[in-house]
């Protein structure tokens, strides 16, 4: 492919799609392992900041922000939405959470949060976690939290898994082993309960509120690199646009591909409570649009811009 070949333009549905055809947690579990070292996974690219004027190409009426990712070997190109990139990335990095660090057994999960970030966790959960049996949702300090996509409840059916909506974080809470936060939830009571052995997944981009998880005894972030503040360029695109926010003031005891390779246990016990905070939950993850770009190339989605 010749660089004067078209921009594939994707849309945020179209990578939902190529998401959904493969299995992103395999990707994100060598990376972080690698850590950008040799052996990591080869699906490398350039992410960058895209308008109509850098590559003298119209992309009509689109108005959400786009990044354009050129892979590194072939230098296709395809245009993505930042926004549907980030929810991607933040689900699948919960759900290498879920398969690394919870318990035998049936899940009883809780999400805290609404709108898209809470149906990207929904539906990449509960494709990679086949053992959710029921799904709480708290959807915001808003009563007026537009409905789930109907495909995402079809998809929560078919795997067995029954959905309830709830009106407070602690009815979303009583019970669930797997807490997934995808916005700010507020001023939580403190000792906020949380059930025995349960995980939480802070993908929000913003501190828990204290007292939330003052049980927990391992607390556990996805890429201790990013504790420094400065991400990785072969690793993550920061836009800017979301911050990452700061973790909370207990010490950090390990992340997850120290946990991946056995460096650490991650869960000493099974009714031990571990937090995870997705540090990079404001950033792009690079070798994840590099796979993503390819499988949507390959499926023959998107339109050529240009």
């Amino acid at each position: 492919m010749h660089m004067a070949d078209p921009i594939l333009l994707f849309t945020g549905e179209e990578l939902r799609r190529a998401g959904a055809m493969m299995n992103p947690l395999d990707i994100l579990a060598e990376e972080l392992v690698a850590r950008g070292g040799p052996g990591a996974a080869a699906y490398r690219c350039t992410l960058t900041p895209w308008t109509p004027a850098d590559a003298g190409t119209d992309a009509g009426d689109v108005t959400e922000t786009l990044v354009l990712c050129e892979l590194s070997g072939t230098g296709d190109r395809s245009l993505m939405p930042a926004e549907m990139l980030r929810l991607l990335g933040a689900a699948a990095l919960t759900a290498l959470a879920v398969r690394e660090l919870l318990g035998p057994g049936l899940i009883t999960a809780c999400v805290l949060g609404s709108g898209l970030a809470a149906e990207v966790q929904l539906a990449t959960n509960a494709q990679h976690a086949p053992d959710i049996s029921h799904v709480a949702v708290w959807p915001g300090g808003t009563a007026e939290a537009a409905p789930l996509d109907p495909r995402v409840l079809d998809q929560l059916e078919l795997a067995g898994a029954r959905l309830t909506s709830t009106a407070s974080v602690g009815q979303a809470l009583f019970g669930a082993n797997l807490v997934i936060v995808t916005e700010d939830v507020g001023d939580a009571p403190a000792g906020t309960h949380l059930a025995k052995g349960a995980l939480v997944v802070n993908a929000a981009g913003t501190e828990l509120p204290a007292g939330f998880a003052d049980g927990a005894q391992v607390h556990l972030v996805d890429d201790a690199r990013l504790l420094t503040g400065v991400p990785d360029p072969q690793m993550y695109l920061d836009l800017g646009a979301t911050a990452a926010g700061g973790h909370d003031a207990r010490p950090v005891d390990a992340d997850l591909g120290q946990v991946l390779t056995g460096l650490h246990r991650g869960r000493p016990h099974l009714d031990a409570i571990v937090v995870v905070e997705l540090l990079s939950a404001g950033l792009l993850i690079l070798p994840l649009a590099g796979r993503l770009h390819q499988l949507a190339r390959r499926l023959g989605l998107g339109r050529p811009v240009g």
